[in-house]
């Protein structure tokens, strides 16, 4: 859904950042630090 005004940009902003913070919140936090074979973490 395309936003048309202002408030509705925001309101889906909200709504998608939400579902990723949920996303975040579920990994762990030693998971998050282990390095990958790029010697990267999130």
């Amino acid at each position: 859904m395309a936003a048309t005004t202002k408030s509705a940009l925001l309101e889906i902003s909200q709504k998608e950042f939400a579902k990723l913070s949920k996303l975040v919140d579920a990994v762990d936090v030693n998971m998050a630090m282990k390095k990958g074979d790029e010697d990267t973490s999130i």
